[in-house]
């Protein structure tokens, strides 16, 4: 096995504009609209039925959802900043839906990579303490940093490995996406990052953790699955574009995304809880209804949602 993990189908990301972007001095050209004072993304805001699926959004990449009766929960994060320092780094914008304590009882932590914004200690360590039977499924490499916080029940993947747990029904499969990982200055790419496909015989859903857009990995995602009921896909942290396209998708991609893998709903993920990027913080939506209404896509069919806010799918 390879020490470090790549994208195949990029030339690897140049460590130095990232560098100077982070000193302040990369220069960036992004002419991004301005959402207008009165602009509010279309909405549409029915009554739940607690008995069929559903997926709540909690903040940034944090999804919890009933399915099959199984409780789920994404990339989750609580903790005040995404960052190793407890005084520094990117501190949030607003809190979580819920109190940790709320989206117990969990049975699956489905984990898209080991970056800060979602891999959260502290919510590991909690998990350890509070809810020691939930399972956690993670790349490859990130079982190591697992166990040493005191987790007992997890399983790494690979791209495309599939996983069916014993007290669980539901298959799980770790698909691409394109993306890197890292915690500290010398584990860069140590470990893999993707996505997870999770389905029983009737319904299939899709989280897509963070990722750029190539016209491989997703196509080939769709063509696997034939369609997705529900898929949770990123719109933030694209700008500078230049910079940021590599592993971060634009809304507009979001929308090539949830064409690709023939998604019947999407939602929109990773953005509004912390500033990682250099378009505001209202910005993403707004470049997701501009794509979607030039394209007659129905605004319907790829949601944004409150924080808090609670679906059926």
């Amino acid at each position: 096995m390879s020490d470090f993990y790549k994208n195949p189908h990029i030339p690897p990301r140049k460590t130095w504009p990232l560098i100077a972007w982070l000193l302040g001095l990369y220069n960036n050209n992004d002419a991004l609209e301005a959402p207008p004072n009165n602009f509010k993304y279309p909405n549409q805001f029915v009554s739940i039925n607690e008995d069929h699926s559903w997926v709540q959004w909690i903040n940034h990449s944090t999804f919890l959802l009933n399915f099959d009766n199984y409780r789920l929960l994404t990339d989750p994060i609580f903790s005040l900043r995404c960052s190793p320092f407890k005084n520094l780094g990117p501190k949030r914008k607003v809190d979580p839906a819920l109190d940790i304590s709320s989206v117990l009882p969990v049975d699956v932590v489905l984990i898209s990579h080991n970056h800060y914004d979602h891999l959260d200690k502290y919510v590991v360590k909690y998990f350890v303490k509070h809810s020691p039977s939930t399972h956690w499924l993670v790349p490859k490499g990130v079982k190591k940093l697992m166990v040493k916080l005191g987790v007992q029940n997890v399983t790494e993947c690979n791209w495309w490995e599939t996983v069916k747990l014993s007290n669980c029904d539901l298959i799980f499969h770790f698909v691409p996406a394109q993306h890197f990982s890292g915690r500290g200055f010398f584990d860069t790419d140590r470990s893999l990052w993707g996505g997870w496909v999770v389905e029983n015989k009737e319904k299939r859903f899709y989280f897509a953790g963070d990722t750029g857009y190539n016209s491989v990995d997703f196509l080939d995602i769709g063509n696997r699955f034939e369609s997705m009921d529900l898929s949770i896909i990123p719109i933030g942290a694209y700008s500078p574009k230049k910079l940021m396209a590599c592993v971060h998708c634009s809304p507009e991609e979001a929308v090539f995304i949830h064409q690709d893998v023939n998604s019947k709903l999407s939602i929109a993920s990773h953005w509004k809880t912390f500033n990682l990027a250099e378009e505001k913080m209202d910005q993403p939506p707004y470049d997701l209804y501009k794509y979607l209404e030039k394209s007659n896509i129905d605004f319907t069919s790829f949601r944004v949602l409150n924080i808090g806010q609670k679906v059926n799918w």
